[in-house]
């Protein structure tokens, strides 16, 4: 069951991608999903939301809440509610994911960005349902990147041409060099990717790069 949090989303002034994100996900490991609702920056509303999904769903997906402003409260809830496993890990983008369990139903609390979503699912939710890797090959990568901070695995989108990577954030303008998980976390054109790569470090143009292919 997957749940979308956000007054934004739920009035329809934002379009609801995650969920979609989701569920093409869940498609790709072989299971059935529903989107079980939207549910406004309410405490109550959202508690009672994802109490009714966790008794009727295997697995709850939940999207955005998690961050740290005051209407962040998602943790807070499968705290309450159940068991909070963890809250927030150290990759970028989709540092705020929160697992926990809730009537013994597990639940995932994603970023609300859907980049932020997507990693989460790709680092974390992956393993959960099958221990099969994406096809991995290696490419060289034409631009240098360097990284704000060292103390996470980061993320970053790619194209393939002429056996050569380049990351969507050069192509597109929105970084000179240096990764920005936020600019890139709005882009609309984001999502039309080929791959992605993993790395703790600055990586240099003409180094290879492991780089997970999509299907």
């Amino acid at each position: 069951g997957i749940i979308s949090t956000g007054t934004e989303i739920f009035n329809g002034m934002i379009r609801n991608t995650s969920s979609v994100l989701i569920q093409g996900f869940m498609k790709e490991m072989g299971c059935e999903s529903t989107f079980a609702g939207a549910v406004p920056d309410d405490y109550d509303k959202t508690k009672k939301m994802l109490l009714e999904a966790c008794e009727k769903y295997d697995v709850v997906f939940t999207t955005g809440g998690v961050s740290v402003g005051e209407r962040d409260f998602v943790a807070d809830i499968i705290a309450e509610a159940g068991e909070l496993l963890f809250h927030r890990v150290a990759i970028r983008p989709g540092k705020p994911l929160a697992v926990g369990i809730v009537n013994d139903t597990t639940v995932f609390a994603l970023p609300g960005k859907p980049t932020g979503a997507f990693t989460a699912l790709e680092m974390v939710v992956r393993s959960y349902f099958t221990e099969i890797p994406r096809t991995m090959r290696r490419f060289v990568i034409n631009e240098d990147v360097a990284l704000p901070e060292k103390s996470f695995d980061y993320i970053f989108f790619v194209k393939i041409a002429h056996n050569t990577a380049s990351s969507m954030g050069r192509e597109m303008k929105l970084f000179d060099g240096e990764y920005k998980t936020a600019i890139i976390s709005a882009s609309p054109r984001s999502s039309v990717v080929e791959g992605y790569i993993v790395t703790d470090r600055d990586i240099e143009k003409g180094e290879q790069m492991n780089v997970f292919l999509f299907n």
